[in-house]
């Protein structure tokens, strides 16, 4: 069993080792001095917390993804890419104290739009904002209030964040063809594998433990009954912000390639249990436009990037139960 695991934040490789798989991403980035991310409500609702990471879409290509890192345990990210919002202005941006290179376009535009008041939950509309920017289907002022509905902020500045918004995705289009030369997100989307491998970890007697067939995550279960399966977190991880609870071991789901299928057939639709439901809205969105109605007021952009509908069955909670 591993004793350490590396994932690549804001630019630069980190190695975490003698850290709990139970802590969580924003506990851990705080503790590292990245400390834009806040803590707002440890339940997934303010989008404070929020931050990127790079994942692949419905088509398997890599994309950005706007997260709660306060329900994510840190260990899901092994192996994995993250942008905090300290890295949205500079990728390498990665070390306390560094000089700020340059503003992110959704940065400048709040600037310009006076779009940040008391300021603590600027961070998380800005990792919000960037996964948006890096998104070709948003197409209509719905969409883009759909991006922002997991943002809350307390002070209701909400009119000159949307204004900062809108224009930065306006001048996205506009500055397509020296984005694509020249920024450095969008060249690390192409660089970027995104798959997900094989991972183990164990610090104090707490494991983690992420298979990649059906094969070895049931040999993994059967050799640790009291193993709790993991997926998005977006469930779970109140049982460790909320319930203060520890597990002794987490068996993660999320490279399973089994559970990460959508079929179809003349008859119907076969998705996996690891399969996020902003996948499920992407792959079915416009053959059931019921299905997208419900999914975006079911959750926000942040939990529908990570929950899934295999969880939402299995935890059979009933403040969140989706359509039959």
């Amino acid at each position: 069993m591993a004793l350490s695991f590396e994932f690549r934040l804001n630019g630069n490789v980190v190695r975490v080792e003698k850290i709990s798989p139970n802590t969580t991403l924003l506990e851990y980035l705080r503790a590292s001095g990245l400390t834009g991310t806040k803590e707002g409500c440890a339940e997934g609702d303010c989008g404070a917390c929020s931050v990127a990471i790079i994942e692949r879409d419905t088509n398997g290509q890599p994309t950005y993804r706007a997260v709660n890192s306060c329900l994510m345990p840190v260990c899901l990210v092994a192996g994995r890419e993250v942008i905090s919002v300290e890295g949205v202005a500079n990728s390498k941006l990665g070390i306390r104290n560094s000089e700020l290179q340059k503003l992110h376009p959704v940065q400048q535009k709040m600037v310009e739009h006076l779009g940040s008041q008391c300021g603590y939950c600027t961070p998380g509309f800005i990792c919000s904002l960037f996964e948006g920017y890096y998104r070709d289907d948003l197409k209509t002022g719905n969409d883009l209030d759909e991006q922002l509905a997991g943002n809350l902020c307390r002070c209701t500045g909400y009119r000159p964040i949307r204004d900062a918004a809108r224009e930065a995705f306006e001048n996205r289009k506009q500055k397509a063809e020296s984005r694509n030369g020249g920024d450095e997100f969008a060249e690390r989307l192409k660089q970027s594998d995104a798959k997900l491998g094989a991972a183990n970890y164990e610090s104090d007697g707490e494991k983690f433990l992420r298979p990649i067939s059906l094969d070895e995550l049931l040999r993994l279960k059967k050799e640790n009954p009291d193993a709790r399966l993991i997926a998005g977190a977006t469930e779970l991880g109140l049982d460790i912000t909320k319930r203060f609870k520890k597990f002794s071991t987490l068996i993660s789901t999320e490279a399973v390639a089994e559970l990460k299928e959508i079929k179809s057939t003349p008859a119907e639709w076969r998705i996996g249990a690891a399969v996020t439901l902003t996948e499920i809205d992407d792959q079915l969105g416009e053959e059931f436009p019921a299905l997208r109605d419900m999914l975006r007021v079911f959750g926000s952009r942040q939990i529908r990037n990570r929950a899934t509908m295999g969880g939402n069955l299995v935890t059979a909670s009933p403040i969140g139960d989706s359509a039959p």
